[in-house]
């Protein structure tokens, strides 16, 4: 019989499959599907920003989410990719060159951000045709544009420097920038939302069944003497008597089969005077 290896990568639609079919039998509320769902119909569910993007918004105290709802608003209120430049030059941000991307945005800490990450419900192929007219020769590599975020930041005096998570006013009617509608941006609240109430439902019954189960542990811990390290303990003990008797059982036969021994044999019977002993010729 031959045994082949099978590469276990690339499971997630196998995931989202036997989720679903989780869903059904347990009669839980579906959740959106990102793999299996219908594309024509149903939207791709917007992607959360990695861990590491994460991590590095705590240091930099910019909330990429925050960033991602005002990067939108200004894309909706521009009509061409210079206006859309512009606008993040006037909001603090810098339009760069990516290395494998078509375009990053650097923000006032100096971390780039793909573009397409940052705008919400904006596809790869809308970006492209909208800042088509954008000469990218013109813009900064990544690594100038961080260069460029770092001495503003060094250069605004203390105090100044904003985070994302600030309101932002829209700019003044003799300040605003060609092509962009000036509109306020809105930010995000400061508490996040609940959970989903798919989520909240399957966490109140994972809830109810641990509670099931605590109680009646507690009442078999009740109606037993002894907590159930007692019971165990005291089942412990009884294997081990048992064994032990076992063991005596088995030592005393063997020892009494030994001890034994092959029977003894009884000794000749002596010759009588006068006899001929066995073997012998009478003398005549």
């Amino acid at each position: 019989m031959r045994y082949s290896a099978i590469h276990d990568g690339h499971n997630y639609r196998r995931h989202e499959e036997a989720a679903r079919e989780i869903e059904e039998t347990f009669g839980l509320r579906p959740v959106a599907s990102t793999l299996t769902r219908d594309k024509e119909n149903v939207p791709r569910v917007e992607r959360r920003p990695d861990d590491w993007e994460s991590f590095r918004a705590q240091e930099s105290k910019i909330d990429p989410q925050a960033m991602k709802v005002e990067l939108t608003e200004l894309w909706q209120h521009s009509d061409s990719g210079p206006a859309f430049a512009a606008a993040l030059e006037e909001r603090g941000y810098i339009l760069a060159r990516g290395d494998r991307r078509d375009f990053c945005v650097i923000d006032r800490a100096g971390d780039e951000h793909s573009l397409g990450r940052r705008l919400s419900g904006v596809k790869a192929a809308e970006i492209r045709s909208r800042m088509e007219d954008v000469d990218r020769s013109t813009l900064p590599s990544v690594e100038e544009g961080r260069a460029l975020a770092r001495q503003r930041q060094e250069e605004a005096p203390q105090g100044s420097g904003g985070t994302v998570s600030q309101a932002v006013e829209p700019a003044a009617p003799s300040e605003a920038v060609p092509g962009v509608t000036a509109a306020p941006v809105t930010q995000p609240d400061a508490h996040p939302a609940g959970p989903s109430p798919a989520f909240a439902e399957v966490l109140a019954e994972t809830v109810a069944r641990a509670q099931a189960e605590d109680a009646r542990d507690a009442q078999e811990e009740a109606c037993a003497p002894g907590s159930r390290y007692a019971r165990f303990s005291a089942w412990i003990g009884s294997v081990r008597q048992a064994v032990a008797g076992w063991g005596q059982q088995v030592q005393d036969y063997w020892s009494g089969y030994f001890q034994r021994g092959e029977p003894e044999q009884e000794a000749p019977p002596a010759p009588q005077q006068g006899a001929a002993s066995p073997g012998m010729e009478p003398q005549l």
